[in-house]
């Protein structure tokens, strides 16, 4: 027989084997046993699984991992992407023991309002993860139930959910715990508003990213002042902060505004606020020293120096002492303005100017400039 299917052969009869004796283990362990921890045994055996395969390999194991009759499901994914179901019904699953949550276009097609439901129902899970699903009037429909939910979630991805600004700052509004928080491709513009009707139940957000969610000005003085005290990154992209102005960032690590329609005074009251910065990026931003000749022309990338701009200002000398890195592609910079910069940043810092190669010219309007960078999220995070 070739070494081959020897070897194969070997490995499935193990696999049996080890299936067959944690069965066999199992019959003999009661599973509703309580632990140390606070649930049954076998929600406890589930988690450190991650997976249902224990559930499907058997009548005996299916009938292990209910509670009361309902399927203990630790980490619940519908995105769908590798498979289309069965997937488990609301009212047939231990929502309490749902630690991870993710919901997508190819999931269970869920509506708006079951997502809310099952979102609420599943208020004990500390990650939920929504890619292309279907969230618009999320807000709506959680306020009429009966009571605000309390949500016990640490991490949160929207990902082209057409999620709205109510919505989202309704979910922070009943997530106290709340950690990270990344957003990419909803309508958030008027987001000061909402958090203003409602306002974060918590302040322990330290990583907030919003890619392309149309942000004003407004929008992201709201969001930096909210969490001032606990953030520790943030990465802003494709939006429209000009004339920014936040508080101080005492724990600010790692900024990220790209193409954000930036002015070099806007980064400059920034940088006065961030003491502990290590890592910065500003690309796509207009940064070069405004022009005292309202009347001058179009510099060599078709961008003009904006007139309104205040006095010319120099960047502040070791405003930011512990800056490693920083990244100023894409910024208008002259060769005067990178040495200016690199004379009052950190001698030992890596400071990249280069401009990225493009297919196409950068467009001849300020306002209407868009260059994508490397997004910074983790496709497997959450």
């Amino acid at each position: 027989m070739d070494h081959d299917m020897v070897s194969k052969k070997r490995r499935l009869d193990c696999a049996l084997r080890i299936k067959l004796n944690l069965m066999d283990l199992l019959r003999q362990v009661p599973k509703d046993l309580g632990t140390p921890f606070g649930v049954p045994i076998n929600v406890l055996v589930l988690r450190h699984l991650g997976t249902q395969s224990l559930a499907t390999s058997c009548k005996a194991a299916l009938d292990w991992s209910t509670l009361e009759g309902k399927r203990v499901v630790a980490y619940l994914n519908e995105e769908g992407r590798v498979f289309r179901g069965p997937f488990v019904q609301l009212e047939r699953l231990a929502s309490k023991y749902v630690d991870s949550l993710r919901l997508g276009r190819y999931g269970a097609g869920r509506t708006a309002q079951g997502s809310a439901e099952l979102i609420v129902a599943c208020c004990e899970a500390r990650a939920l993860r929504c890619v292309y699903a279907k969230l618009d009037g999320l807000a709506a429909h959680i306020e009429t139930m009966p009571a605000l939910p309390h949500l016990e979630l640490r991490r949160l991805r929207f990902h082209e959910c057409r999620l709205g600004p109510t919505d989202l700052a309704l979910v922070l509004h009943c997530a106290p715990h709340l950690e990270s928080l990344d957003a990419c491709g909803e309508p958030l513009a008027g987001l000061a508003g909402a958090l203003e009707r409602w306002p974060p139940a918590g302040r322990g957000l330290h990583t907030l990213d919003l890619t392309d969610c149309g942000l004003q000005v407004a929008d992201g003085c709201e969001v930096l002042t909210r969490f001032s005290t606990s953030l520790r990154s943030v990465h802003i992209q494709a939006s429209d902060l000009r004339g920014i102005q936040v508080t101080a960032l005492p724990g600010l690590e790692v900024l990220r505004l790209l193409d954000c329609n930036l002015e070099r005074l806007d980064v400059i009251r920034i940088l006065t606020k961030c003491a502990l910065l290590k890592t910065l990026a500003l690309c796509g931003n207009y940064l070069a020293r405004p022009s005292e000749d309202p009347e001058e022309a179009d510099d060599e990338e078709g961008v003009v120096s904006s007139p309104a701009s205040a006095t010319p200002v120099s960047w502040p000398r070791l405003a930011v002492p512990k800056l490693a890195s920083a990244d100023f592609r894409s910024c208008g910079l002259t060769s005067e303005d990178e040495m200016e910069i690199r004379e009052c940043l950190p001698p030992g810092a890596l400071i990249e100017f280069t401009e990225p190669k493009t297919s196409e010219p950068l467009s001849s309007s300020k306002g209407n400039r868009h260059i994508v960078f490397d997004d910074s999220s983790d496709d497997e995070a959450c």
